[in-house]
């Protein structure tokens, strides 16, 4: 009876500590360069929520200058600000930060409310939007930093895949430019870009920027890229002076034991304005209850926003999304 008896007690144990563990809330909120967190999401009784301000709809007239003055609307039902937090940066270096107090920033054209902490060393940035270098969590749980990559420790497959796949579908899209009716402007004759595949292919692409991120205990790689490849507009263009581009955002996928292959990948045909183009930047892949979600800033032209993917096999998810600023 005693044996019968510890054994229920212990089965009742590990299942309160497994719901108090699910009810548990995690914060997670973006670092800038300059040492400013925004918290933008919470995973709290198995979803996705946000009760901090969006950015420019914050009142103004307010006065916060201590943790303790956060309104608690602010705080979905928490009686707190968490003073603790955990990061891995960009370059892969660990960091527990202090939350200081609550500060004012911009966010191009707009402002918000964030907190600043003890990062060391930060950036300011004179453009109207912050670079950011990763995410803070309230907690030390399993969180997998996007590393960003120098040219020379770049994956050579993971560059023929891309450079393979741009050819690809940089040529579809021209072909499907050159398809369309009359009653539609081509974007083709508007920026520039050579129909001929023989003058695009002798020009080379540009990875400009390739982030890393590994799980390290299932084996899994991912790859968030930015490629560009440049053409001169031909002769007699009335913006000759501004180059033709080929802008190409993705991520290569590596399961253990399988190809490298394109997973998510858009290619847009622009010049040097970059108007009405996309791309999005990896911050960071975390895991909450055996589930793994990917955190994103996505740019816009004039504009930022936030995104929590959910990953679940070979299918990536939008499950939370949070406009960030613009103009």
């Amino acid at each position: 009876m005693k044996f019968i008896l510890k054994a229920l007690l212990s089965c009742i144990l590990i299942f309160n500590a497994s719901a108090l563990f699910a009810n548990e809330t995690t914060w997670v909120t973006i670092m800038r360069s300059d040492g400013i967190m925004i918290p933008f999401a919470l995973f709290k009784d198995g979803k996705w929520v946000n009760s901090w301000p969006e950015t420019g709809s914050a009142d103004a007239s307010l006065k916060l200058e201590k943790l303790s003055d956060i309104p608690k609307k602010w705080l979905s039902n928490s009686s707190f600000v968490p003073s603790k937090w955990f990061m891995t940066n960009n370059k892969g270096i660990k960091h527990t930060l202090n939350a200081l107090k609550p500060v004012k920033y911009s966010a191009h054209c707009e402002g918000n409310w964030g907190l600043l902490t003890d990062y060391p060393s930060p950036v300011e940035s004179e453009y109207a939007t912050i670079p950011k270098v990763g995410i803070a969590l309230n907690k030390d749980s399993k969180a997998y930093a996007a590393v960003i990559l120098s040219p020379e420790s770049q994956n050579k497959e993971v560059v023929s895949v891309i450079e393979r796949e741009f050819n690809r579908i940089e040529a579809l899209e021209i072909v499907k430019e050159k398809n369309k009716g009359p009653q539609e402007s081509s974007i083709i004759s508007y920026i520039g870009h050579p129909v001929n595949p023989s003058l695009r292919n002798k020009i080379s692409i540009k990875i400009s920027e390739m982030y890393q991120i590994d799980i390290k205990h299932t084996g899994d790689s991912y790859y968030f890229f930015i490629a560009t490849r440049s053409y001169i507009k031909p002769q007699g263009h009335p913006d000759q002076e501004c180059e033709a581009i080929s802008f190409f955002n993705g991520v290569i996928t590596h399961k253990k034991g399988s190809n490298y292959k394109l997973h998510q990948g858009h290619l847009d045909l622009t010049d040097c304005d970059m108007k009405y183009v996309g791309s999005s930047t990896p911050l960071g892949i975390i895991k909450i209850q055996n589930n793994y979600y990917l955190v994103q800033e996505n740019m816009g032209y004039e504009s930022e926003s936030y995104s929590i993917i959910e990953i679940k096999g070979n299918k990536f998810e939008k499950v939370f999304h949070l406009f960030g600023g613009g103009c």
